[in-house]
Parts: structure tokens; sequence; C-alpha cells
């Protein structure tokens, strides 16, 4: 699993790859709107049921996949300690974790 700050999405990729710079401007910042917006509705959530495994994975991995890893590390944490074989968390910390050695 590659985490980047810059893989908001494949058609943007796909646009600049074309030669279509204003397509993938406009699609990368649609995209950030969109995770932005998940990532302030999982921390709602969190506020009314801080326990609950699939909100912290789910806000690991996206603020993971945005490059902001040491936000992430906590949630994706706090899944395994919740749920000690969930796989998206663990694989998403250990991508983590290799990107730091």
């Amino acid at each position: 699993m590659s985490l980047t700050g810059n893989s908001f999405s494949d058609l943007a990729r796909a646009a600049s790859d074309q030669g279509d710079l204003a397509a993938a401007q406009a699609d990368t910042k649609e995209a950030n709107a969109r995770f932005t917006e998940a990532i302030e509705q999982y921390e709602k959530a969190l506020t009314i049921q801080p326990e609950h495994p699939a909100i912290h994975r789910n806000l690991g991995i996206v603020l993971a996949r945005l490059g902001r890893t040491e936000e992430a590390i906590p949630h994706l944490r706090k899944v395994l300690q919740l749920v000690p074989n969930e796989p998206s968390a663990r694989e998403t910390l250990e991508a983590i974790e290799a990107q730091r050695q």
C-alpha cells in the first residue's frame, strides 16, 4: 500500500498525464474538499462514539492518505486496541511505519 499526500484521485493523475492540468487541478480541489468534509464528520462522530473502531479506522486511513501520518497513527492504534486483527488499520499502520524507516 502506497501512501502519499498527493494520491487524491486516479482521475486527477490521468487528467494530468493527458496534459489537462485544469481538469486535474479541479479534481484535486474537489477531492481535498471531500476529504476535509470526511475528516470533520469522523471527528464529530467520535465525539458521540469515541470507542467506535470503524470511525477511528476510517479517519486514520483518510489522514494517512493525505500524508497526515502523525495524526493518523493514534486512530489506527486505537482500532487495533479495540479490534486487534482489523486488517485495514494494521496494513495502513504498517505502511506508515515502513515509510518512517
